[in-house]
Formats: C-alpha cells, sequence, structure tokens
C-alpha cells in the first residue's frame, strides 16, 4: 500500500511541476453554460462571452469559449460578482444575451441560452436569485455585499458568520464554532491567503476585516472537497472587492455612542466593614470612518480598489479609591480618570490586471495594525491604595502612558492562466506577519526590575520592610514582551482539466505549503516574596525549617517564554467532478498531508507526520432529483485531519519557563 501510495504521489508531484500549477483555495465560482436552439437541439461550436456588469462591485472580467459537440461548456475561475453571457453562434441564429447573472464563491451558475432565427438581437433579463447548485456535495453558505447590506450585523465580517445554520459563537475563547468542532479547528482565508492565528486557531482582531473591504463570505462547514485541509471545523472564506471600468466610491463615518450601550447593573462591594457600590457605568464611544474608491488603471485591462477604515475605540472610566482599612475615600486620591484609546488600523489596497483575456492577475495588501493608548485599571483596585503610585494600578498619568501596539500586514498575489477552454493553471502566494506586543508600552525590562513582596507573621518586621504583622502587600506583575513574531507563507498551486470520457470529468490536482515561523522574548517581571518568621514551602508542599540565625525565608520567581522556531505543512490532493448523466455527480478525491510540529527547545526533536500518517479521502453523490435544478439529493464521506496549533508546543515543548527559587 505504502508503494502504491508513493507513485501516485510521484506522479501528482510531476504532473504539477511540469504544468506550472495553481493555488488550492477558492476565490472565485464558475458557469456551466448550454445552448440551445429553439426546438431544444445543441448548439456546438457556440462562442460564449462571459463580462462583468458595469458598476457592480466586481472586479473588471472578461473571457470568451467555444461551446463542444454537445452545446456545453464551463467557465472556471470566475470572480464572484454579476455577470452577462453573450453568445453568438453561426448557422443564421441571432445573438443572445443573458444579463445579471449571479457568479457565488465556491458554487456552479447554471446557464442555458436559446439561441433563435437571424431577427436581430435579443436581450433576456435574468433574475439575481443565486441558482441551486446541483452538482456539489458540500455544505456551504454564502453572504454577498447585497446581502450583508440588509442584514443586521456590527462593524467587521465575523458578525455575520452565524448566519450560516452550522455556525455559532463560542464566547469562552473567542471563536466560532462550526459544525460541532471548537473555535480552534477552523480555518480562516482571506483572498486564497490563510489569516489563522496560528496559536489560539481562531481569527484574530487584526484580519476582522470591515465590511467596507469585503466582496463575499463563505462559510464551508461539511463535504468540502479534498482540496482543503487543516481543519475538521469549518472553513471560512473572504473575498475582497476589487476595482471595475467606472469610477466608484464610498465616504462617510458610523458612530457607537454610549448611550445606545447595554447598561450594567451596579457592583456592590464589602470591605472593612463598610459597603460601597463600584462604578459600573464606562463612558464609550466608537468612531468608524471610511473612505473607499475604486476605478480602472487602464480600461479593460488594469484596476484598482483602495480603502482606509479604521476603527477608533474611546473608554473612560472613574476610580474612587479607598482606604483599605475603613473602606472610606482616601483624601490623598480621591477620584482617579482613566482613559484608554484603540485604533484597529485598516489600509487595504488591491489592483487586477487582464492583459490578454487568457491570463489574471490579482494582488493585495492589507496594513492592519492595532494601536492602544492608556489602560483601565480594574473596578476592584478602589481599595488598592497601599501599593505605591506609579505602579500601574493607581497615578492616571502613568496608567495612560501604558499601552501598545501589535503590527500585522498580510500581502497576496494569484495568476490564473487558460491557455485553452478545458485547462486553467493557476498559482497563488501569500504573506502574513503578526507581532503580539499589546500592553507593553510603559513595561520595565524583565531583566533589570526585580518587585518585593512580604508575607509576614506575628513577629517585628523591619520598619523598612513596608509591611505591618498580618498583612501581606500584593505585587503586580508586568508582562514585558520585547518581541512575539509570527509569521506565515503560503504558496498553493494546481491544475484543472476538463475532459470526456464515459461523461464529463473535472480532474483537479494540486500542491500547497504552509510554513510558519515564531520568535518570542516575553517574560515577566521577576517577583521577591520575604516571608518573615516563616519557613520555607517549596512546590511539592514539603516544608524545610529555616535556620536559627535566620528571620524568615523568601522565594525569587521567573516567568518566561523564549524561543525562535518554524515549520512547514505540506498538502497535496487530486479529485474529480465526475458526471456520467446531466443530472448526476459524483465528486471523489483523496487528499495527503505532511507536517512537523516545532520544538521551542532545541534538545527536543520535532513532532512529525508524513505523507501516509494523513490520508484524507473524500467521495460525494448528488442527484438532481426533478430535473429542472431545484431540487437536490446528496450525501457525502469523508476524512479531515485538524493541523497542530502553536499553543501547544510553546506551552509544552520548551517555550514557556517558570521557576522558583527558595533561600
Amino acid at each position: 500500500m505504502n508503494k502504491g501510495i508513493s507513485f501516485l504521489l510521484s506522479i501528482l508531484l510531476s504532473v504539477l511541476f511540469l504544468s506550472t500549477l495553481i493555488l488550492g483555495q477558492e476565490t472565485t465560482g464558475s458557469i456551466e453554460v448550454t445552448v440551445k436552439d429553439m426546438a431544444g437541439a445543441v448548439v456546438p461550436n457556440a462562442n460564449v462571452t462571459i463580462t462583468s456588469v458595469a458598476g457592480s462591485t466586481t472586479t473588471g472580467f472578461r473571457r470568451t469559449v467555444t461551446t463542444d459537440d454537445q452545446g456545453f461548456q464551463r467557465v472556471l475561475q470566475v470572480p464572484p460578482g454579476i455577470y452577462t453571457v453573450t453568445v453568438a453562434a453561426s448557422g443564421g441564429f441571432a445573438e443572445k444575451r443573458l444579463d445579471n447573472i449571479n457568479v457565488v464563491l465556491g458554487k456552479v451558475t447554471p446557464v442555458t441560452v436559446e439561441v433563435g432565427a437571424q431577427v436581430g438581437a435579443v436581450v433576456d433579463v435574468s433574475t439575481n436569485e443565486a441558482p441551486i447548485d446541483t452538482t456539489d456535495t458540500k455544505i456551504q453558505t454564502n453572504i454577498s455585499a447585497q446581502d450583508a447590506e440588509l442584514l443586521p450585523k456590527g462593524t467587521n465580517f465575523s458578525s455575520l458568520l452565524k448566519i450560516s445554520p452550522a455556525t455559532r459563537p463560542e464566547p469562552l475563547s473567542g471563536g466560532f464554532q462550526v459544525d460541532g468542532a471548537s473555535g480552534s479547528e477552523n480555518t480562516f482565508i482571506i483572498d486564497g491567503s490563510e489569516v489563522t492565528n496560528a496559536f489560539s486557531g481562531t481569527l484574530d482582531q487584526n484580519t476582522n476585516l470591515p465590511f467596507q473591504l469585503v466582496q463575499e463570505i463563505q462559510v464551508k462547514s461539511s463535504g468540502f472537497e479534498a482540496e482543503y485541509g487543516g481543519a475538521t471545523g469549518g472553513v471560512i472564506n473572504v473575498v475582497t472587492k476589487g476595482g471595475g471600468n467606472d469610477w466608484k466610491g464610498e465616504f462617510g463615518a458610523q458612530f457607537r455612542v454610549d448611550q445606545l450601550q447595554a447598561r450594567g447593573r451596579p457592583i456592590q462591594s464589602f470591605n472593612a466593614g463598610v459597603v460601597s457600590y463600584l462604578p459600573n457605568n464606562d463612558s464609550t464611544l466608537g468612531f468608524f470612518p471610511t473612505a473607499t474608491l475604486g476605478g480602472p488603471i487602464v480600461k479593460d485591462r488594469v484596476w484598482f480598489f483602495g480603502s482606509y477604515t479604521p476603527q477608533i475605540f474611546d473608554r473612560y472610566r472613574t476610580i474612587t479609591y479607598r482606604s483599605a482599612t475603613t473602606g472610606a475615600i482616601n483624601p490623598s486620591l480621591g477620584s482617579v480618570n482613566y482613559h484608554t484609546k484603540q485604533k484597529n488600523e485598516y489600509a487595504f489596497g488591491r489592483i487586477d490586471a487582464q492583459p490578454v483575456s487568457s491570463v489574471r492577475l490579482t494582488g493585495t495588501f492589507t496594513y492592519n495594525p492595532i494601536v492602544v493608548e492608556g489602560e483601565v485599571p480594574g473596578l476592584a483596585t478602589q481599595f488598592d491604595t497601599s501599593l505605591p503610585s506609579g505602579n500601574g494600578l493607581v497615578g492616571a498619568n502613568y496608567q495612560n502612558q501604558l499601552g501598545g501596539r501589535q503590527n500585522a500586514k498580510t500581502t497576496s498575489g494569484q495568476i490564473v492562466w487558460t491557455p485553452t477552454s478545458n485547462l486553467v493553471l493557476s498559482l497563488r502566494g501569500g504573506h502574513n506577519f503578526l507581532n503580539s506586543k499589546l500592553g507593553t508600552y510603559g513595561r520595565p525590562l524583565s531583566t533589570s526590575v526585580t518587585r518585593i513582596a512580604c508575607s509576614a507573621s506575628s513577629i517585628n518586621i523591619p520598619a523598612n520592610a513596608g509591611c505591618v504583622a498580618g498583612q501581606s502587600n500584593g505585587v503586580a506583575l508586568f508582562d514585558a514582551t520585547e518581541f512575539d513574531a509570527t509569521k506565515r507563507n503560503t504558496l498553493d498551486a494546481d491544475a484543472t482539466f476538463l475532459t470526456r470520457f464515459l461523461g464529463r470529468h473535472e480532474f483537479k490536482g494540486g500542491y500547497q505549503f504552509n510554513g510558519l515561523s515564531n520568535d518570542v522574548l516575553s517574560s515577566r517581571v521577576n517577583s521577591v516574596t520575604l516571608r518573615y518568621g516563616r519557613d520555607i514551602v517549596n512546590l511539592s508542599g514539603r516544608s524545610i525549617a529555616v535556620s536559627p540565625n535566620a528571620i524568615g525565608s523568601g522565594v525569587i520567581q521567573r516567568i518566561g517564554t523564549s524561543g525562535s522556531v518554524s515549520s512547514k505543512n505540506e498538502g497535496i490532493y487530486i479529485q474529480d467532478k465526475y458526471q456520467p448523466v446531466n443530472r448526476l455527480t459524483i465528486n471523489v478525491g483523496v487528499r495527503a498531508e505532511r507536517e512537523n510540529v516545532p520544538s521551542f527547545n532545541p534538545s527536543n526533536p520535532d513532532l512529525k507526520f508524513n505523507f501516509g500518517s494523513k490520508i484524507a479521502p473524500r467521495i460525494g453523490v448528488s442527484y438532481d432529483l426533478t430535473g429542472d435544478g431545484k431540487t437536490k439529493l446528496s450525501a457525502f464521506y469523508g476524512r479531515f485531519y485538524d493541523r497542530f496549533k502553536y499553543e501547544l508546543p510553546r506551552g509544552s515543548f520548551g517555550g514557556d519557563l517558570f521557576y522558583q527559587d527558595f533561600f
């Protein structure tokens, strides 16, 4: 069996290499055109031209194909949007045009064109309703930009994912459950480039794009083809907007005002015999300006789309500080006002080009850091007045200097070549960068600062210790992250070939590369706890008596994360959409993956999975029950494998360090 698998993989890789191939993540749909005459007979060798509709959000697109001997042709790699289909056939037939043909992401749009005698051009207007794709066996939900305009939502595309019947929010992890899988088992793709968080498997706020940038959202929840891997939950696919031959823009702003937000109940607190109510109503303001513009650089050849849509959040909190012993308002501090401002940058640019009808190029760039200025303390800190000013818990001037910056950017590029009507070759690459450094402004370097806490018994304590008998002074441990940079490089290639042999076949094979790396140096400020009059109690619970000359014991605690690792995940697949008869479709394929999980400790080996360890077969059957494309029966079986997230190797394979030294 291993020899057979090796032989199959070697043939597939050879074919991919010689073909110059394309990528595996979906950014387009397709159109199936059948041309008939008025009597119902098929019309072979008819010229079919697909053109994007002027003024729509579709990128400029035009392609001409020829029907086969059964009057049929499938047009692949069509960007989602609205199109016109024009048919010109020889033999005395009039030119026929159908408008408002809606192409959605990852689906086949069937179109039947009836051509008549040469009397003059005839225009038919079709509905804009997306038809049923009777050839697929996957379960997916598509949400177009037009649909999003009509639905209640937030400001970012993830607020609409719950429209999918198989998707629900997972608040504890900040993700989404798809088809019962946890939020860490999904894959998020934007313009064919994966942007899933390498540690949690969820969607970062940086890549949760605002709606002004999004053309269509696709949620694959089950039954997807062999070209999709790395997820046992769902595949969330997002395609951005592009420019066309007409100039089009949007300028405006949205606000989320404090008065329209839900209000919490007062929080009752009891301290030192005094009952008080902690403040619960922060003052907030959300400001969401946008400016977008798209149009032609060279008409019918090169188009652009650009957008700057930042999201700005302001929060104000007032803390009234009280005595930790009496609960009375501390006269030296009183009430302190705090302010934090978060700005999510979303600057986006896209260029599409079609220098000739058989070649299409796309490039995108997203600049999307998050910047936080200032912090607000927790409500419980109203009784922490014994802490010195400047430790980050009290003192508005110091608190407003805190914050952090989380840099992020994503680039992607794609080339699609259709040398013939029956062959499509494509290649896509992407780069994603994220440096998680929120909460690092104003933090001291961990190697140079020590904080001291006291834990006292009833014996006399030195006056300069800052402790009194029976009282423990807590210490805030600040994370000091110098860098935590994650990079992802993707390269996807596949080839699609249409042929006829005992029916119609759509063969597709591909290779996918997903390379990750993480460089991190992060640690917490060392804490020193002095235990006056107390024995040493270590982590195992053993007590060690102090020497007769000692006045107590102590603990030094050091916590940190350090490492520089990289890994690669590879996938190869081959699949076939086979139609032995018009109403029956059989989707069959197999996928193999190779993965290595890195160790953050150089002395420990990586965890590796070869292609033979992760073989994922897929098979599905779909039948057009009524023959009119309105009802289908389908069934599917498949095997799916998840990918390891970096959270496991960093936490368990030597990345996270924890030391306690007793003296």
